[in-house]
């Protein structure tokens, strides 16, 4: 789990030197609930209320709008070749890719930690008997 964790953490910050913009690497980590769904049906055979699908799905809708308003400022912001204003968008897909494997990853530690929670139960919350 503390592996998980830092290669989260270290993805995560490192996403930020692929054109990603701070307003969108915030909301981008916002979509966590669509990952925590997506995998609790997966691998938990969870179901939800259709309320809740609908919720995650307007979350989801917002998250899009907004990646693909920071994918033309990519654009924009670069004016110079043709060859370069690719570059810079390959770059940022890049980004946009370890973005989403650091949102899948969470996801999956917590769910992790909730299979070991139910294993174990609150002797994990303790310290060592001393």
């Amino acid at each position: 789990m503390v592996t998980m964790f830092f290669t989260v953490s270290v993805i995560n910050n490192y996403a930020l030197n692929f054109n990603i913009a701070m307003p969108l690497h915030m909301i981008f980590r916002s979509g966590s609930l669509i990952a925590n769904m997506i995998l609790g049906i997966i691998i938990l055979k969870k179901r939800y209320t259709a309320s809740k699908y609908l919720s995650i799905a307007l979350v989801s809708a917002g998250i899009f709008i907004c990646t693909i308003m920071s994918a033309k400022q990519v654009n924009v912001a670069n004016e110079g070749s043709e060859e370069e204003g690719l570059f810079a968008f390959m770059h940022w897909l890049i980004g946009i890719a370890m973005l989403t494997f650091a949102l899948l990853m969470s996801a999956r530690m917590g769910i992790f930690q909730e299979t070991l929670y139910k294993q174990y139960g609150k002797t994990l919350q303790r310290g060592p008997l001393l």
